[in-house]
């Protein structure tokens, strides 16, 4: 099947040790099938958990954006960025309506998909790869 079949998921999570404090966001791609398909790490430097969290979003729906999938899924253990992203409240701290923002524009490049609120265990990959990126302040590391 070509690139642009089919449904893609994203578990993301970004993590700051502090409000505001070191951060760093994580993200893993799966294909329709299951297999994992991409590992996404970023070291954020100083920011809040709000920031960090939308900036694993943005990350992962930047990602599913390049595949061009039929529907795709974005799963997330923080409730703030959830809800708001999904219209149950608003955002209204300038930086975090910034990555509201874009965050809707890449939601909106994206057909049917879904914003999905879990457990933080379901993203326990990406919750590794975001403490990996803040432990090496964004030096290369093996995954």
């Amino acid at each position: 099947s070509d690139s642009s079949d089919g449904h893609y998921s994203a578990a993301v999570f970004g993590e700051a040790r502090g409000n505001p404090g070191l951060a760093g966001t994580g993200a893993v791609i799966h294909d329709q099938s299951g297999r994992e398909i991409r590992r996404l790490s970023e070291f954020l430097g100083v920011s809040t958990p709000v920031q960090a969290e939308y900036r694993a979003v943005l990350s992962g729906l930047m990602a599913l954006t390049e595949l061009a999938p039929n529907s795709a899924t974005v799963l997330t253990s923080h409730e703030a960025p959830f809800r708001q992203l999904t219209g149950k409240s608003s955002a209204h701290i300038p930086e975090v309506m910034k990555l509201y923002v874009q965050s809707q524009t890449c939601m909106s490049q994206l057909p049917d998909l879904e914003l999905r609120l879990v457990e933080l265990g379901e993203v326990d990959i990406a919750e590794r790869l975001a403490a990996i990126a803040i432990d090496s302040r964004g030096r290369r590391q093996a995954f």
